[in-house]
């Protein structure tokens, strides 16, 4: 039988929270073709620390799946669909965890907008987006 997976959607408010997003998480990263499941903070928070030896939590912000590329204004068939995780990073982690993560192919958010990789993302996150980052 199938596990049911309920998926740890992406979470706007999370943004503009001061209580979820402290001034010390500076970096938010994309680990693309990641699904994370409601309810594995604590799985997540023991990865981070055991893997890149980070000293505080992250904070995940979800799970959000991308669209289709587009030819001739037409969906292509086989792309899109994949999800992605997104998180924050505390500022005091960055250096510990900035190499190690290439490994694992995570992005800084700013690395994938400047190389136009949020246009695959549906525009209303897109939109939620630009309180993080602008572009």
């Amino acid at each position: 039988m199938k596990k049911e997976i309920d998926i740890m959607e992406w979470n706007s408010d999370n943004l503009c929270s001061k209580t979820t997003k402290p001034e010390e998480y500076t970096q938010m990263v994309v680990w693309p073709g990641t699904m994370v499941e409601k309810g594995d903070e604590e799985k997540l928070a023991m990865f981070f620390k055991d893997d890149f030896g980070m000293e505080h939590d992250v904070i995940p912000m979800g799970c959000i799946t991308t669209n289709p590329d587009k030819k001739d204004g037409k969906n292509v068939e086989g792309t899109g669909g994949r999800i992605d995780f997104l998180f924050l990073v505390h500022t005091e982690d960055i250096g510990r965890f900035a190499v190690p993560r290439l490994g694992y192919g995570m992005k800084w958010l700013e690395d994938v907008v400047s190389n136009r990789g949020h246009k695959i993302y549906p525009m209303k996150f897109q939109k939620e987006l630009r309180a993080w980052i602008t572009w």
